[in-house]
């Protein structure tokens, strides 16, 4: 019997080339265990010795043959056009076409040999392999398939997950996981991905070490940009952890008028699972020197918060700056959640004089708020606390909310009735900081109604409805006005109907127009006026008689299979009201509203918002933008924003109905005349222009102006942006290695989107 090395079967290939073949191996074998019966019978009963090595007998003959066994518990299967087996080195040895696989790693070569006893194998010649969406080549290997442990000569790694091509002259991968290259070079640059076969950027170095989830270690590196040395650095240490890990990240370099060069340098630090800090150097060379700290925690799966700290030394001002702000969101449950978020700053203008994004620079407001809330299938509870700071004016006299408290009971139906209950109750106290002293203000409100919702003919639906609002203030300083208390009587009645066509009823793709009318009586009435203190929404409820009509009209299509939404190309409305009695300002009509929306599927939309005065037959509000894009060219929008401020203006509805148009804002406002245009276009080559610009048609001055030009290759992209203030110009240049560097710009978002990473 032909005897079988040990752990392992020798099987013929599962699909053979010839049956005929086959046949022969087969006879072959009979006749070979036929004779080692008859040789083995013989020497047992003669008593000779055996010869102190043995062979199977040359199979090269079979042309191709699987070998199969364990290794770790994964089986090794070896292939090749010619194959041999010595017992005495328990090696296979296979010639042309040589494939073996072991798990996730399959590996091709011209000859390889396997050691069957120790797991190790050896290859040359044509060397490739994978393991998994790994790849490597070299001109030969010397690999432990049990600890995966080996070396490599003339290697090519390229590691898919992070697009990293990895080259060294010698590569050894050790049994702790760690590589050691030798005259190494890494890239996440394809070898075509510029004409010439040049590399965008790729980082030599003479001895390279790699340590698992800690850290890369290079000596003798040289930074080059086209294969041309640009850097030399004599040792590097960079991060390599698959997840977090502490390091350097990307410099950011500008240039300002104002400010001279800025060079912004973050480091980021983990300090555990569940937190970081990121700390950034800001040098301004002719403003001064800052220090930002980002301190990220995360409680739980839901629960998460992040604290900022700024520092400033201003120069220019002779003065320290700070500004600290926090975000925190903790979600005790599905039903109780608390969230905070509060800002301070050390004097009024440092937005304005620090900040490079105009959100910031022209903020009116900072407010800092701890909201708690609860609610649950029926009812809602939440609880307020909020200080504001006015930014724009620092002397007006600040309201704050210390604290408010909320209960709400949303549309509860009555048994099986169509009969539907509402209730809210508030307590707030108001707190005021003035000149001579300070003042506070409780107001206690409560507030129910009744629906009833009633289906009549021709598809009207009725909805009366009743109810009462009681106020009460109560002033801590008399001179403020003393104890107040206000009732209202609510009443109402809504009618409303949907007329709807079907266009296409036939066909997929149907086209639905719905128009929308509805009428809508509102009656508010106070029996015993009285002043009472002004301070939101719920103290600027008057005394209202007065119909809202409206008109809303749809077009509607289904989305092109499952995963598309449904398309509205165009969705229009029009609101007015008339007041039966008291009118403001002696108008029985209020401005016509106009709302419309367009869309196109994927190019196109439009939105409108404006307010038309039939008195004076013009536009006293009139807000538009208008964005297209096209995934080959680009996309541009462009908004308005007009508010004419000598007119009273329409409010947009109250607390009690959002579509009303009863009250009107008397106060004065200022003037509101600006254009917003945002544009981006793809050139050839991989080129993408952009620019943002608000321009302040009343003054006839531009608030800000962003220009922004990116290159964006396969493996890198550099941008460059101007920004021009009316105080300052600021320019930056920024190259953004993919799979080398990350960098984080407002500037670089607003104008491209954005950016990719690795």
């Amino acid at each position: 019997m032909l005897e079988v090395p040990e752990g392992g079967i020798w099987r013929a290939p599962e699909q053979a080339p010839n049956p005929e073949y086959s046949d022969r191996f087969l006879v072959r074998l009979r006749a070979a265990r036929r004779a080692i019966l008859v040789a083995t019978s013989f020497l047992l009963l003669t008593l000779v010795p055996l010869p102190s090595a043995a062979q199977v007998p040359e199979l090269g003959e079979l042309k191709r043959l699987q070998e199969s066994f364990q290794t770790r518990g994964v089986a090794v299967e070896i292939s090749a056009d010619e194959m041999s087996y010595s017992r005495e080195q328990d090696v296979v040895t296979g010639e042309g076409h040589v494939r073996l696989s072991q798990g996730t790693l399959s590996l091709e070569a011209d000859r390889a040999l396997l050691y069957r006893r120790t797991g190790r194998v050896t290859a040359t010649g044509s060397l490739r392999a994978r393991d998994g969406d790994d790849t490597f080549q070299a001109d030969s290997l010397d690999l432990d398939l049990t600890t995966r442990s080996g070396v490599m000569t003339n290697g090519r790694f390229f590691l898919a997950r992070d697009h990293y091509f990895i080259t060294g002259t010698r590569i050894e991968r050790r049994a702790d996981e760690s590589y050691v290259l030798e005259t190494a070079t890494i890239t996440s640059c394809d070898d075509s991905s510029e004409p010439g076969g040049r590399t965008p950027w790729k980082i030599k170095a003479r001895k390279l070490r790699v340590e698992p989830e800690q850290y890369l270690t290079a000596r003798d590196v040289v930074f080059s940009v086209f294969d041309v040395p640009v850097i030399y650095l004599p040792y590097i240490l960079w991060p390599v952890k698959t997840e977090r890990q502490s390091g350097l990240l990307a410099p950011s370099l500008g240039y300002s008028t104002a400010e001279g060069v800025k060079i912004r340098q973050p480091l980021y630090i983990t300090l555990g699972h569940s937190q970081d800090l990121t700390v950034t150097l800001d040098e301004r060379t002719q403003r001064g020197t800052g220090v930002e700290l980002e301190y990220r925690y995360k409680l739980s799966r839901r629960s998460q918060g992040v604290v900022e700290v700024d520092f400033f030394r201003d120069d220019e001002l002779d003065l320290a700056r700070r500004r600290v702000a926090m975000s925190q969101v903790i979600q005790f449950n599905e039903r109780l959640e608390l969230r905070l978020a509060g800002e301070y700053l050390s004097d009024d203008t440092i937005l304005r004089d620090l900040a490079s994004d105009t959100a910031d620079r022209t903020k009116q407001f900072v407010e800092s708020n701890l909201f708690l809330s609860y609610r649950d299938a029926i009812q809602s509870a939440t609880g307020l606390v909020r200080f504001t700071r006015d930014l724009a004016n620092p002397t007006a006299d600040e309201t704050q909310l210390l604290p408010q408290i909320v209960y709400r009971l949303p549309s509860l139906r009555v048994a099986r009735a169509p009969l539907f209950v509402s209730a809210e109750g508030s307590y707030t106290n108001f707190w005021r900081y003035f000149e001579n002293g300070e003042g506070t203000t409780q107001r206690y409100d409560a507030f129910s109604v009744a629906v009833w919702r009633q289906d009549v003919p021709l598809g009207v639906v009725l909805t009366p409805r009743v109810g009462v609002r009681e106020t009460a203030y109560r002033q801590q300083d008399e001179s403020l006005g003393g104890d107040v208390t206000r009732t209202l009587g609510i009443a109402g009645l809504g009618a409303a109907s949907q007329l709807r066509r079907v266009f296409a009823p036939d066909r997929a793709a149907a086209l639905v127009h719905t128009l929308e009318p509805a009428l809508l009586y509102t009656y508010i009435g106070n029996p015993h006026a009285v002043p009472y203190p002004q301070f939101d929404e719920i103290d600027s409820i008057q005394e209202q008689n007065l119909v809202t009509a409206t008109l809303t009209n749809r077009l509607v299509a289904p989305g092109r299979g499952a995963s598309e939404d449904d398309w509205e190309p165009l969705w229009v409305r029009f609101t007015q009201t008339y007041r039966l009695a008291y009118r403001p300002a002696g108008e029985a009509w209020s401005a016509l509203r106009g709302e419309a929306a367009f869309r196109s599927r994927r190019v196109f939309q439009l939105d409108i918002d404006a307010f038309f005065d039939h008195a004076l037959k013009t536009l006293t509000v009139f807000d538009t933008e208008l964005h297209a894009r096209d995934p080959r060219y680009g996309d541009i929008a462009v908004g308005h924003r007009s508010t004419r401020p000598d007119v009273p203006l329409a409010q947009k509805g109250d607390i009690l109905d959002p579509l009303a148009l009863g009250g009107l804002v008397t106060d004065p406002h200022p003037e509101i005349d600006y254009y917003t245009i945002s544009a981006r276009a793809y050139l050839p080559l991989g080129f993408e222009i952009a620019n943002k610009t608000y321009y302040n048609r009343q003054t006839g001055k531009y608030t800000e102006i962003a220009y922004g030009l990116q290159y964006r290759a396969q493996c890198w992209s550099i941008t460059f942006t101007y920004q021009d203030f009316p105080d300052k110009n600021e320019f930056s240049v920024t190259v953004t290695l993919l799979g080398a560097t990350s960098v984080t710009s407002n500037v670089m978002s607003d104008l491209f989107g954005p950016q990719p990473t690795r």
